[in-house]
């Protein structure tokens, strides 16, 4: 609340991103693919559906087979006018938790360094063996920034240290993706 200046402004963005996440889901919607598995858009439509209708999404128990599988949960939150950190952790390939750390800034994800050792000590205690970090691009471009990618290279020396896995670390904007390679700061599609 404090971020968007009081609680009456919390909730009217609120209610303005899931009119957003809405439309721009069901303009784009398709129901199954080859496979006839529920397709990422119909997926993520659904999932802008039940955080409308209850206020949160409980991910908990969903399986992620890859990083593309993260990267469609983290565009679930992405908006065009404010970027949303989230981090998302993992037991054998399944979401244990979910979290979205800081949001409402425009042009930066605002978080301190104290913050990613609760990100160590959450994994921890939840017995995560993989954490994602993922945050959207407002700009429209999901092309990492250097900050990103420093960023990316800090946090992964600190899971390192403390024997876990970072999966990567996925930059979004709407239906595109990249992952920054947490070992050399490469990104890719």
């Amino acid at each position: 609340e404090a971020a968007y200046g009081g609680k009456e402004q919390a909730e009217e963005s609120k209610q303005d991103i899931l009119s957003t996440i809405l439309a721009l889901r069901r303009s784009k919607i398709g129901v199954s693919d080859k496979q006839g598995k529920e397709s990422p858009t119909a997926r993520r439509s659904r999932i802008a559906e039940e955080l409308q209708k209850r206020g949160f999404v409980d991910f908990r128990g969903i399986s992620v087979r890859d990083a593309h599988d993260v990267a469609e949960i983290a565009a679930t939150f992405r908006h065009p006018k404010a970027e949303h950190f989230q981090v998302i952790f993992l037991k054998n390939n399944t979401i244990v938790a979910h979290q979205v750390v800081t949001s409402g800034a425009v042009s930066y994800a605002l978080f301190t360094h104290k913050s990613m050792y609760r990100f160590v000590d959450a994994a921890k205690r939840l017995g995560a063996d993989t954490v994602y970090l993922a945050h959207n691009h407002p700009s429209g471009n999901p092309a990492p920034s250097r900050d990103d990618v420093s960023l990316t290279k800090y946090i992964y020396r600190l899971f390192n240290d403390n024997n876990i896995k970072l999966g990567g670390h996925i930059t979004t904007a709407d239906i595109e993706y990249h992952l920054i390679d947490v070992e050399d700061g490469t990104f890719r599609s």
